[in-house]
């Protein structure tokens, strides 16, 4: 279908670029649209979609430019790229880390700091002394760290 929609909308505008451009939005808007709703017949929905973008985008050209004022004060609520890029970059740094480490490290940190068990719990669990738990949270914590460190990212003080 993207072919084909490529055309559509290519053989409308004579632009390449822009004609990609509005292929993109239509496929965005259907991503979109699909969150809240179902849509019976995509291919169509596509194709009426990009006739919707393609008159706007002539009114644009004609000097009657689509102009949207949103208020100053009004936020994105979503990440930027650049922020979702370097969180996915930390996470990546951490994840190798915890491969890294010793399957025990690995599960006491886990239970800790992710499922929320007390050292009391775990030591419990798993037939281990408190201070062999706080050991191997320690560890895994200054583990993290210096994998996140040698990555080029801060870690400040949190733990």
């Amino acid at each position: 279908m993207r072919r084909s929609l490529r055309r559509f909308v290519e053989g409308r505008l004579r632009d390449p670029a822009d004609s990609e451009d509005l292929v993109q939005e239509t496929y965005l808007r259907l991503h979109v649209y699909r969150r809240t709703r179902s849509v019976s017949d995509v291919k169509a929905f596509c194709f009426e979609v990009a006739r919707n973008l393609i008159h706007d985008y002539r009114r644009r050209r004609q000097g009657d430019p689509v102009v949207e004022i949103l208020p100053e004060d009004v936020a994105c609520p979503q990440p930027r790229a650049d922020e979702i890029m370097t969180h996915k970059q930390r996470v990546d740094s951490m994840v190798a880390a915890m491969c890294d480490m010793s399957s025990l490290r690995r599960e006491i940190f886990i239970r800790q700091k992710l499922d929320g068990h007390s050292t009391q719990e775990i030591a419990e669990q798993m037939g281990l002394s408190r201070a062999c738990v706080e050991k191997h949270v320690t560890r895994a914590i200054a583990t993290l760290r210096d994998a996140l460190h040698r990555k080029g990212f801060d870690t400040g003080n949190a733990g």
